[in-house]
């Protein structure tokens, strides 16, 4: 079983989550009840599955799942008072963290709190690996503080790793400061593409358009099927107003695997040709979850290119309150705002 959760984590980096979602299933047939297996599926599927749950239809991707029934399994692991239990010490923090990712997977930001303070109290000590996915779920959740953190604390364990620089750069993307994101991939010992994708990232940012291009063909030559990569290389096609090649690659992405990151950059993509009910549908359903945050400034200018000014308003006040892109909400809030004739709105919008 420990086998079968290696193989399908190993499948999941190299982007493969169908082969990896595969391998459990073997996995549960040949040892249905062992936690490793449980743990690893559900973590999966909280990923890259499709909640019962959530009202948007990803007909692209058929790995359905009830996040209620997977959470129940889990949290039965955790209550369990066998002797010898059922979850060694090391498994109960993975089974509080893997509870935190089926809330985010559903939007349920209060739980995904509860069961992040219990994951990280119950933490098994000395693993990375319990490090890195803890990161991921904290840039998710917004606890840039969390993950500082974090970062710290695996830079004392292991100075030389270079993933705490990555999170750090990830952090400062986050939170609009590409030149502290430089800084921090500066500090890392690592050439490897998620590095180019992060610096690709911050050049963009800074509108080194060139610089980011070199860095993202670079990582596409390490990692071919590196789905960042073929989100950078669109964001940059939208920047240059190449619509046409950059819908044509989200579409193929979204088709093969339809996640909040490429349903928002789609859906910028269709505003920007003009298919504002198409955008719509995309960013209502992504911005539901916990990852999907950024989207609120883009639904917000949806809304408003289709004249719901009320919706778009909302929206604006979405995406200034979860804190990405701020000073863009701010201004084209109260942009919006002076143009309805609300100037006490404008003011309030750019010094809140």
């Amino acid at each position: 079983p420990f086998a079968q959760a290696a193989l399908a984590r190993a499948l999941f980096a190299l982007d493969r989550p169908e082969s990896a979602l595969e391998a459990l299933g073997r996995g549960r047939e040949q040892f249905p009840d062992h936690p490793a297996v449980l743990l690893e599926r559900a973590s999966l599927l909280a990923r890259v599955g499709q909640p019962d749950e959530t009202t948007h239809s990803r007909a692209s991707f058929t790995w359905r799942f009830s996040a209620e029934a997977v959470d129940k399994q889990v949290a039965t692991l955790l209550a369990d008072s066998a002797t010898p239990p059922l979850l060694s010490r090391a498994q109960r923090g993975w089974a509080w963290l893997v509870r935190t990712e089926l809330a985010l997977a559903i939007g349920n930001d209060k739980n995904a709190a509860v069961t992040l303070a219990e994951a990280i109290t119950s933490r098994p000590l000395g693993d990375l690996e319990f490090s890195r996915a803890l990161a991921d779920v904290l840039l998710d959740m917004g606890s840039y503080s969390g993950l500082r953190d974090e970062a710290a604390r695996v830079l004392r364990q292991w100075p030389e790793r270079a993933e705490p620089w990555l999170w750090l750069a990830r952090l400062a993307l986050a939170e609009g400061k590409p030149d502290v994101a430089l800084d921090q991939l500066s500090r890392g010992q690592d050439g490897g593409a998620e590095m180019l994708e992060i610096r690709a990232q911050a050049h963009r940012a800074r509108g080194d358009a060139g610089d980011a291009l070199m860095d993202l063909g670079a990582a596409a030559a390490l990692a071919p099927s590196n789905r960042r990569v073929a989100l950078g290389l669109a964001r940059i096609e939208l920047d240059q107003e190449k619509r046409g090649a950059a819908m044509r690659r989200l579409e193929k992405l979204y088709a093969e695997r339809a996640t909040v990151d490429v349903a928002i950059l789609l859906g910028a993509a269709y505003r920007q040709s003009g298919k504002v009910d198409k955008a719509r549908q995309l960013l209502s359903w992504a911005t539901l979850s916990s990852r999907g945050k950024e989207g609120f400034l883009e639904l917000a200018r949806v809304h408003r290119q289709a004249g719901a000014y009320r919706e778009a308003r909302e929206a604006y006040a979405r995406a200034m309150e979860v804190a990405l892109d701020t000073p863009s909400a701010r201004l084209e809030a109260a942009t919006l705002a002076f143009d309805l004739g609300d100037d006490s709105g404008a003011r309030a919008a750019l010094v809140a």
